[in-house]
């Protein structure tokens, strides 16, 4: 029953997880090709260089022509092969280097633009070009309740700022910047700070309605004796995102109502199919029962007469024919499991219900007794049916 039930319940998981799988990709937009990572956050000291990975995946059936170019990283980002072909389903990893030499130490916004004739895709790049020198390290995360970015929201964001000098107090003027990823300044802010070894702060900021929606850069620089400190936070402004979409919460329902449904069919099959067996069983235990009950029966009898060869050979031969009894019904239930398993299968619930009536009644009829205790002298036998006669059994095909 358990391995039965394991075996239900993993075939309800699977089945969901494939519809699951199969209504994601049914739903979600496949888009011309795509692009991994979906950004890229690279930092690097002044005067040196590095380089960064995307692949691209051309996912229409026919083949594209690719170009790269970027945008505000003049001199800061070089590409080999700006123009290439893939093939149906074909992948690229396409390397980009940066040379930080001739900027300045801050906060770089651009973007690798990756074209097609049908499709253009803007990947956001945020460059930190940090002085070797530095004094701080700072980190920013953002603030989960303040995750959706939209014009009329807020934006909000947890700020560290390390000595790495250690627990030293220093006094000095942070300035807080937004910036585009066409480079343009959209804010600026300046704050006092007093840093005693280390200083955490939460920044939230009022999203003006009128701010156009697209990728930015939120930048602490912290300057302290002509040593630049900066970091950058990337993040969009986008639609407010509602709880549930109509479509999302029509999707979740369906998943709902799917789920629920296959577990009830999943119940309904497994317990219908236990309960049938289990009357099927009990049939069988009964007539078991009552033919063993009435072979015991004439054992009784036999119990009763003197000694003498002919009880001796009445003895031996009704322990065989109990053992032959025992053989024929257990063979007999087998054939009945098999074929009401069969029955079943094909749904064929009322041929099941008449198969299940005819074996109780042979059950009550006790017909291996019967055939068995054939060899019996007629006066035996009669003394017998006439006592079960009394319990109530039914006995008239004996006569």
């Amino acid at each position: 029953m358990v391995k039965k039930t394991i075996l239900v319940v993993g075939f309800v998981v699977l089945v969901i997880a494939i519809f699951v799988f199969v209504s994601f990709n049914y739903f979600s937009e496949k888009e011309s090709f795509s692009v991994k990572p979906y950004s890229l956050q690279l930092g690097m000291l002044l005067d040196s260089k590095a380089s960064a990975v995307v692949k691209i995946t051309n996912n229409e059936n026919t083949e594209q022509e690719f170009d790269i170019s970027f945008t505000n990283f003049a001199n800061l980002a070089f590409i080999d092969e700006k123009k290439f072909s893939l093939a149906s389903g074909d992948s690229k990893e396409v390397k980009i280097f940066f040379n930080s030499s001739g900027s300045g130490v801050d906060i770089y916004p651009g973007q690798l633009i990756v074209r097609t004739s049908l499709l253009e895709k803007k990947i956001p790049i945020l460059l930190n070009v940090r002085d070797k020198n530095r004094v701080f390290t700072i980190n920013q995360d953002g603030i989960p309740e303040y995750s959706n970015v939209y014009p009329g929201g807020k934006l909000g964001v947890k700020i560290s700022v390390f000595d790495i000098e250690g627990k030293n107090t220093r006094e000095v003027r942070a300035k807080y910047l937004i910036k585009n990823f066409k480079n343009e300044l959209i804010l600026s802010q300046e704050k006092a700070l007093t840093i005693d070894g280390t200083y955490n702060t939460d920044y939230v900021f009022d999203i003006p309605n009128d701010w156009v929606k697209g990728d930015y850069v939120f930048v602490v620089s912290i300057d302290y004796k002509g040593i630049k400190n900066t970091a950058g936070y990337f993040f969009t402004i986008s639609d407010k995102q509602e709880t549930f979409t109509d479509n999302t919460t029509f999707f979740i329902l369906f998943i709902l109502i799917f789920i629920v449904g296959v577990v009830i069919l999943a119940f309904y099959f497994t317990k219908s199919r236990d309960d049938l067996l289990v009357q099927l069983k009990k049939q069988q235990n009964r007539e078991l029962k009552r033919n063993l009950a009435f072979v015991r029966s004439s054992k009784m009898k036999l119990d009763k007469i003197k000694d003498s060869p002919e009880k001796t050979q009445k003895v031996r031969e009704l322990r065989k024919i109990k053992n032959k009894i025992i053989g024929d019904i257990k063979k007999k239930q087998k054939i009945q499991v098999k074929e009401l398993k069969k029955l079943k299968k094909h749904g064929k619930k009322n041929e099941i219900n008449s198969k299940l009536k005819n074996w109780e009644k042979q059950g009550y009829q006790m017909v291996e007794a019967e055939n068995n205790m054939k060899n019996f002298s007629q006066d035996f036998v009669k003394k017998h049916i006439d006592t079960w006669k009394k319990k109530g059994f039914d006995t008239s095909y004996l006569r």
